[in-house]
């Protein structure tokens, strides 16, 4: 599942757990590989507010917020007791909190979320548990407001 390139790791994300859509292909949001550039072990304990800049994987756990202006990734082994806020966020372990301002939420097939999520798009894999609620953003750019024609009597 991880590959060393330099100081670096990749996620291999064709062949990461939980990465495979129904039907068993996989998943368009997963199916790039991304340069993984920050990752917190599955032995550590953080407590606080942490921002990151880079794809990042969280396997430990966090008790605090978390924010991440990239892909960010909460591991089978990963806890986050807090909000979240990822431009693009897969949860495969959990997280008790919100969820707010991701483009895109992916929930794998063991992954929990406890919360309000609030994203542009939201993915549940078979198995996974969403407890709260949801509210799709709209995206602003490329919503249009279609109105009827008047037509015009002679």
């Amino acid at each position: 599942m991880w590959k060393r390139e330099g100081d670096s790791q990749a996620i291999d994300r064709q062949a990461a757990p939980g990465t495979v859509a129904a039907g068993g292909e996989p998943s368009n949001f997963l199916a790039q590989g991304t340069q993984l550039r920050t990752s917190i072990g599955a032995d550590a304990k953080v407590t606080g507010k942490l921002s990151f800049n880079a794809p990042t994987r969280i396997d430990g756990k966090l008790k605090g917020e978390v924010s991440c202006s990239d892909l960010l990734v909460i591991g089978e082994s990963g806890t986050v007791d807090g909000n979240v806020s990822a431009t693009e966020l897969v949860v495969l372990g959990s997280v008790v909190g919100d969820i707010r301002g991701a483009q895109r939420v992916e929930l794998g097939p063991k992954g929990n979320i406890e919360g309000t999520v609030e994203s542009g798009a939201l993915s549940v894999h078979e198995g996974g548990q969403l407890n709260g609620q949801c509210r799709v953003l709209s995206q602003r750019g490329n919503v249009h407001q279609i109105t009827a024609k008047r037509e015009i009597d002679d």
